[in-house]
């Protein structure tokens, strides 16, 4: 007999975001644009400078960063279902849809339905007690 997951899996259908997929596209040929800029033109000691990266803990410029990049409360909600509901179809980056699904498809098409009703089950009360999450989701 098959499972009620298995079932619903397979009522599940990708959607690609065009939008996204193209800015991924975009997004790697800047790097790729800016790792040619830093053999061709960047002096050592901006290169030397770029190299540290501290992004363990979120800082007024941080937050202020990542604001114009993604939705901190959507992007952290997601993180925390993916820990909760872990290979499951709950879990936005499942690995069990493959190795692109799980590091980089996710991120160009629309969510699984339960990976929506499980984030709004998840508790996220000290994300919308943070100032620079409510700043951005106003």
């Amino acid at each position: 007999m098959e499972s009620k997951e298995r079932r619903n899996a397979e009522e599940y259908r990708i959607q690609i975001v065009w939008r996204k997929v193209f800015f991924m596209i975009y997004l790697h040929l800047g790097a790729l644009y800016g790792i040619y800029l830093c053999f061709t033109a960047a002096k050592w000691g901006t290169i030397f400078f770029g190299l540290p990266h501290y992004t363990f803990s979120l800082t007024y410029p941080n937050g202020k960063f990542f604001m114009q990049k993604a939705s901190i409360f959507e992007w952290s909600r997601d993180h925390r279902v993916h820990h909760k509901y872990s290979e499951t179809d709950a879990d936005p980056y499942n690995s069990k849809r493959g190795f692109f699904f799980a590091h980089m498809g996710w991120l160009m098409v629309r969510k699984h339905p339960k990976v929506i009703e499980m984030g709004k089950k998840i508790d996220i009360k000290d994300l919308l007690d943070d100032k620079i999450v409510q700043f951005q989701h106003k």
